[in-house]
């Protein structure tokens, strides 16, 4: 974890976004990188603001999120172009590892994760992408402490768990691999006895392939966002891979990614298969 972005626009969110990758950034020593565009504010709308009015509308943000940060170092960047597009030229321009954004005023989904903005985001984003949960930045967090990770044994979950391992190495975090077993009411289990037999052996596997931190498995049964949802009150942070065999946006709708994004209490990171930094395990 060299180099975290984290994209601001004023509203609640920043300061949710703040509190999350700033405490990334302090604990693993990473270059902090704080960017607000253009296109976040009112200030859009107006065909060709003057430099003035500009220079006010990014002084106002980034004022805000210096009070927010204290003392702590950031780069600041000034965006002209649309949200997502300009988050991701940044994060490809600048090699981040990690873009934290998080939610806005309008209602319980954040604006970073309409149709026109977080799901773009996620589309093309070179890295790994972090939202922060509503209110985050009020609640009190005595450290990173354990890092939960989706577990089923596929390829997303494996690199999920390689882009967790590195993360745990540089927070001194332990591993909490979690594994949902599907339940079937009413149908036939297609798997039967074997079932959990089956899931418990993918997550022991999984751990026994973590090295260098501590690591421990939880084998649970149910919907699979649901269980790491709930799971979400005991880790800081929650560490999933998208489905993604191509673009993001057609696999991450309606996915345990998207689901959890929205109800899990605690940061969620997505890790889109482009974005793991090394082979995951096997």
């Amino acid at each position: 974890m060299q180099t975290i972005i984290i994209g601001i626009d004023g509203y609640e969110g920043s300061f949710d976004a703040l509190s999350f990758g700033g405490a990334l950034a302090n604990t693993t020593g990473s270059r902090l990188i704080v960017a607000a565009a253009i296109g976040y504010a009112p200030l859009a709308t107006v065909a060709d603001p003057g430099d003035e009015a500009r220079r006010a509308h990014f002084d106002r943000i980034f004022a805000r999120a210096e009070d927010h940060l204290g003392e702590l170092p950031y780069e600041r960047f000034e965006l002209e172009d649309e949200p997502p597009r300009a988050l991701i030229e940044l994060a490809e321009r600048e090699s981040a590892d990690l873009i934290v954004i998080g939610h806005t005023h309008r209602g319980s989904t954040s604006r970073l994760l309409s149709t026109t903005t977080g799901d773009r985001l996620l589309e093309g984003a070179p890295c790994a992408v972090a939202v922060a949960p509503k209110d985050y930045a009020g609640r009190e967090h005595e450290g990173l402490g354990i890092i939960g990770v989706g577990y089923d044994g596929g390829a997303e979950s494996r690199l999920a768990l390689v882009f967790a391992e590195e993360l745990a190495a540089a927070t001194d975090c332990e591993l909490l691999l979690i594994t949902a077993a599907p339940e079937y009411e009413g149908v036939p289990d297609p798997l039967g006895s074997t079932r959990d037999t089956m899931y418990e052996e993918r997550m022991r596997a999984g751990v026994r392939h973590v090295k260098g931190v501590s690591a421990e498995g939880r084998l649970e049964h149910g919907d699979t966002a649901s269980v790491l949802a709930t799971r979400g009150v005991e880790v800081e942070m929650l560490v999933v891979g998208s489905r993604s065999h191509g673009r993001a946006l057609r696999t991450l709708l309606g996915s345990v990614a998207s689901e959890l994004i929205r109800t899990a209490p605690c940061p969620v990171i997505v890790t889109p298969r482009a974005a793991t930094p090394k082979e995951a395990v096997g």
